[in-house]
């Protein structure tokens, strides 16, 4: 799907920032400006996807997206600290 693809996109900004070399406030910011709206469309697409009862119960997909939804905090937190990374698997 498209927007699992856009999500992609918040790797490419990491890589930018460590081109860039950026540290502290100048990352946040930069997260903010750049990798945010990307992680809000994507958990609105969840969000979307599963109030609208596109997902079947039985899809594991479903299991994934309420997963992540439960999570949305948790997962974003990148956003506002810099030591964190997009990601554990680094």
């Amino acid at each position: 799907a498209r927007e699992l693809d856009e999500i992609g996109k918040t790797y490419e900004i990491e890589a930018l920032i460590r081109r860039k070399s950026l540290t502290g406030e100048d990352t946040v910011r930069y997260r903010a400006e750049k990798s945010k709206p990307v992680v809000e469309a994507f958990f609105g697409w969840l969000k979307a996807g599963i109030s609208a009862r596109l997902l079947l119960p039985s899809s594991p997909f479903l299991g994934a997206a309420s997963y992540a939804l439960k999570r949305e905090g948790e997962l974003s937190v990148f956003l506002q600290d810099d030591a964190v990374a997009v990601d554990t698997n680094h």
